[in-house]
């Protein structure tokens, strides 16, 4: 009975070695298979028929378009896995494009990638248009001097302005999102911006003419009536509703004699609500 039992052991597990080398022979020719597969894909994504050879650029006013070809061009360079290219049509990285052109042109607003077919990805283009201008964080003793920068209807500052560009702009003063670490690519104030706006809508609705506006640090704001820093400002809180404070103003402006005499005034305050101040 012993030896029959040790034989019978040698046979299981001459049967359990014999099943492992097949599975494991099973296993690497299922994986020679997948990986001759992966080859013969990789071969076939670089089929002309189906990779991108021509781009097509429309929309850029300010932009050069061979600029935008090089930034793409160097996107759908190389390949995924030494072995998959990157302008073929069902892999070219749209996403990595899109985030790589934003940063490299800020002005661009808007980008949309579309295959016209295998061969041919179009490229639209919406350009920034300046509204506006962010000249510094404070207010310089001479407005001549000094670097601005233009800033889209949203308070997006993205390109530096020419010093032509003068009095064209209407000029803000402040702090940017990033408290003035490199402006370029970033928000003046946007949490109150719109306000600002508004308000200076509201000052050229009332035949004044508002020409550049300084925030303070301490929720007070300043808004010129005229391009030299002798202007006189109209002040008021940043906090306050700043459709009432444009009423109040309007409702100042309503006296013919103040109205007149606007322009040899210092200013007027218009922080404490329905008292308004002005020398």
């Amino acid at each position: 009975m012993k030896k029959r039992s040790i034989l019978s052991s040698r046979h299981v597990e001459e049967l359990r070695k014999h099943r492992r080398q097949k599975a494991g022979a099973k296993a690497l020719v299922f994986l020679l298979i997948i990986g001759a597969l992966f080859v013969g894909l990789g071969f076939a994504s670089e089929w002309q028929r189906i990779n991108i050879q021509n781009l097509e650029i429309s929309g850029n006013k300010v932009v050069e378009a061979k600029e935008v070809e090089g930034v793409v061009l160097s996107m759908l360079d190389g390949k995924y896995l030494w072995l998959f290219s990157k302008t073929n049509f069902l892999f070219y990285p749209k996403g990595k494009i899109k985030k790589t052109l934003a940063e490299n042109f800020l002005i661009l607003k808007d980008i949309d990638l579309a295959l016209e077919n295998a061969n041919t990805l179009k490229i639209t283009l919406t350009e920034r248009e300046a509204k506006f201008t962010w000249c510094g964080e404070e207010l310089p003793e001479d407005l001549s001097t000094g670097k601005c920068y233009f800033m889209d209807e949203g308070g997006y500052i993205y390109a530096e302005a020419p010093y032509f560009s003068g009095d064209v702009y209407f000029k803000f003063f402040g702090r940017t999102e990033n408290n003035g670490n490199q402006p370029l690519g970033s928000y003046f104030l946007p949490e109150i911006f719109r306000r600002l706006v508004y308000f200076r809508d509201a000052a050229e609705g009332m035949n004044l003419n508002p020409s550049f506006v300084v925030v303070k640090n301490d929720d007070d704001a300043e808004l010129y009536l005229g391009s030299q820093i002798n202007a006189p400002k109209i002040i008021f809180k940043l906090n306050a509703d700043i459709e009432k404070t444009a009423q109040n103003l309007e409702l100042v402006l309503g006296g013919e004699e103040l109205k007149e005499k606007i322009e040899a005034l210092q200013y007027v305050d218009l922080r404490f609500g329905n008292k308004v101040y002005f020398k």
